[in-house]
Order: structure tokens, then sequence, then C-alpha cells
């Protein structure tokens, strides 16, 4: 969701969206030294990849496609996990993920929609490189790699969080702060009313704030991620 917004704040591109560029460098598939951008967001996020299937029952369908034509992969979890015999798509979302990563460098599964012979619309899943899921998905990563980049607009937590251990969490303020725009994006790629689509992120924003340390310390945080994905249940994918 920043990814889509974010400016640079100085330089040769001063003002201009980073969007492209953390696409340009999840293509190159490299981070951190590394390889394979999607598998190490995997291993680094369970959490983050199990909602992802969970999100939208197409996602589910991809990923029990996938076990189906993987069963070496999957016995192996299994081996691993033999408290759950029979995995559910959410349960092999990592090593689905690794997979693909291996399988599809520099492309990650996204929900495409298309119009058909007969006027329809139909959605599918299709291997991307490029799009608001690789943008909201992969910014943070593509910030730690690139730190000394100076954004425009950005509030301090926006900077700081990637090495807290609390990433892709930022404050409420810091999300409430930057509502307007991820509002006009989103109904501008949607096709919905921007003062609907801002009511209900503003309400989702607040009704999922959680306080970090089960709220011993600290500003209620936000997961951008989880509101990106709820967002494409609601709406669909962009236009």
């Amino acid at each position: 969701m920043l990814g889509s917004i974010a400016h640079y704040a100085q330089g040769p591109k001063a003002g201009q969206l980073v969007a492209a560029d953390v696409e340009a460098w999840f293509q190159g598939d490299h981070a951190g030294g590394k390889p394979h951008i999607v598998a190490q967001w995997a291993d680094a996020h369970n959490s983050l990849a199990q909602a992802w299937v969970k999100a939208d029952p197409s996602h589910a369908k991809y990923v029990d496609d996938w076990a189906k034509q993987h069963a070496q992969v999957v016995q192996q979890w299994i081996a691993a996990n033999p408290g759950t015999p029979q995995p559910k798509a959410p349960d092999l979302a990592v090593p689905f993920f690794e997979s693909f990563s291996g399988e599809h460098p520099g492309l990650f599964p996204s929900a495409v929609t298309r119009t058909g012979s007969d006027g329809k619309s139909v959605t599918a899943i299709e291997s991307v490189k490029e799009g608001t899921d690789i943008q909201a998905m992969f910014f943070d990563m593509w910030r730690q790699n690139n730190p000394d980049i100076a954004l425009q607009d950005v509030p301090g937590d926006f900077v700081t969080t990637s090495g807290s251990g609390l990433d892709p969490d930022i404050t409420l303020a810091n999300a409430m702060y930057q509502l307007d725009r991820v509002a006009a994006a989103w109904a501008k790629d949607t096709k919905h009313h921007p003062a609907g689509i801002r009511a209900e992120i503003g309400a989702m924003l607040r009704d999922t704030a959680h306080a970090p340390f089960a709220g011993l310390v600290g500003e209620p945080l936000v997961n951008v991620l989880e509101i990106t994905l709820e967002l494409r249940h609601r709406y669909g994918p962009p236009a």
C-alpha cells in the first residue's frame, strides 16, 4: 500500500514515486546479497505468507493445485511437521512461496482480471512482475536494501521500523497521516467512490490497531500488508 504512494524527497528523482524502482528491484530477484526475494519474504514473514493464502479462495485453490504437482515437497513438509499430517493450503504457504520463487524468479502470484472474448471479466492467478501487490508487499524489503534514500512526507516510524522487528507494522498515526493518499489511489484503481473507501480504510485501521508488547509500551500499530490484502478481498484486484 505505502510502496504505491511513497515519493523521493531529493536527488534527480525528487518528487517521483518510488513504485517503479521497487518493481525493478523486485524483478532483479536479489535482496541482502541473496537470491529469491519471494522466498526470503515468506521465510521471514510466515504469518503474512499465510495471510495471502487466506485472503481469497482463489489463492488457496492456487496453492492446492501447486501441492498436487509438488507432492514430494509436501511430503517433506509433513515429515518436518508430523503434527499436521493433512496440511491445508495456509499450512503450506512458506514451502509454496519458496518453490514459486525458485521456479519463477522475479515474479509474484497475483490475481489479474481480464476481459474474455465474451465480454465478461475473468480473474485468475498469474505470475506478475509489477503491480500494487509487489509495490505493497515488498516495499519494506526494498527500503531495507536502500536505507539511505530519503522519502518525501514520511513520518519517522516509516523510516525506522524496518530494523525494529515490527515490520511491516507502522504506527496508527503514520497510517492515518497517509490515509487521504491511500484512499485516493485505491479509489482510482478500483473505480469506487473516494469518500466511501476513505471511511472504510479509516475504520479498518482503527479496528485492527494493536499495541506492541501487550500494550505495555509504544504507540498503537497497524499491519499495512494485512490491510492491503483485506482491501483486495473487499474490492478485488486493482484495474
